[in-house]
This record gives structure tokens, sequence and C-alpha cells, in this order.
């Protein structure tokens, strides 16, 4: 019973993505993300450290170097060029884009706003015309499935009632939402 159900729901799947296919190549989805530090304090960072656009960076006025060597800060902190801060207690941090030790080797994590936008473009109505079919189907599969269920159910009533030759309250309820099943069935397929 459950594979006479499942093959025509299978072709209808198949048949819908043959069909369909074409209509989702004219369009495309691309995301994009970008950053900016943002400095918490109202005057910008003068002198120390900072992880700028994936390099340690000394700041000294207006001065921007990238470090070549480990440089060890006067509270015993140190920073390596690829952006490891151990500090006197031996924690290990790895520094992110806009974190910074100060010339005292304090470190300090700054916030980074990440901006990020999703654009559609092409022939987005047959997107939402594929969106709104799949939608269709997934609900017509569900109300197949639930038939099926009600049938399964039906056919052990029918079975029980048979043997006591009797028809049962549980049958009765059964036939009625069954037929509830297939009169939605029915006027989706008018749709």
């Amino acid at each position: 019973m459950t594979r006479i159900l499942l093959l025509p729901a299978l072709l209808l799947l198949f048949i819908f993505g043959a069909s369909h296919q074409s209509l989702a190549q004219s369009a495309s989805i691309s995301t994009s993300k970008s950053g900016k530090t943002v400095t918490p304090s109202v005057t910008p960072f003068k002198q120390g450290l900072m992880m700028r656009n994936g390099v340690v960076v000394e700041i000294n006025n207006d001065v921007i170097t990238p470090i070549q060597e480990t440089r060890r800060m006067p509270n015993g902190t140190t920073v390596t060029p690829d952006g490891v801060v151990v500090t006197r207690r031996g924690d290990e941090i790895k520094m992110l884009e806009g974190d910074r030790v100060d010339v005292n080797g304090v470190f300090a994590k700054t916030p980074v706003i990440i901006n990020e936008s999703t654009v559609v473009t092409g022939d987005t109505a047959a997107l939402r015309n594929e969106l709104n079919m799949a939608q269709h189907l997934q609900t017509r599969l569900d109300l197949l499935q639930r038939k099926r269920e009600l049938l399964e159910q039906k056919n052990a009533l029918l079975e029980k009632a048979v043997q006591s030759k009797t028809k049962s309250k549980e049958l009765q309820k059964v036939d009625a939402d069954l037929a509830k099943v297939q009169k939605q069935l029915t006027q989706m397929e008018k749709k």
C-alpha cells in the first residue's frame, strides 16, 4: 500500500523538478560581507599594537608599521607578528580584527561591525513561482501521507470489524477523517 502511494508522489517530484529547472537557472542569489572596525572611544587609538586587515601593526601617533618580531610590553605581555598575545600569566589570546594592546601591555577587544547583504538578481518571479509550486506540492504530499495513515488505520479496524461483525465508532471516525482529507485533495487538484 505504501509503495503504491509513494510511487506517484516521487513521479510528481521528478516531473516538477524537470519541467521547472530552466526557470530557476535564470535567477541567482549572492551574499557579501564587509567589516569595519569601530573605536569605542571618541579619541582614536594613538599608540600601541593593533590587528588591522589581518596584520599586527604598531601605531605611533599617525605612523602605522607592521611588526616583524615578537614585542614584549612593560607588564610582561608579549605579542607575536601573527597576532598571538601571551599575557604575563601565560594565557594565549588570538587577536582578531580591531583588537589592540596598548603601550603598557593591556589587551582590549574592539567590536567589529559586519555588514551582510543578500542580492537576488534575474527573474525573481520564477523563483517565487517555484517556491509556491514546491509549497503546494509539499502540502499535497502531506495530505497523501495522512490519507495513507488513515487508510492503514481503517484497514486494521475493518479487520477487527470482520472478526466481530460490527461497525465500531472508531471506524466511523476514521471514515469521517478520510472523507475530509479526500475533500482537501480534491480542492487542491481544482486549483
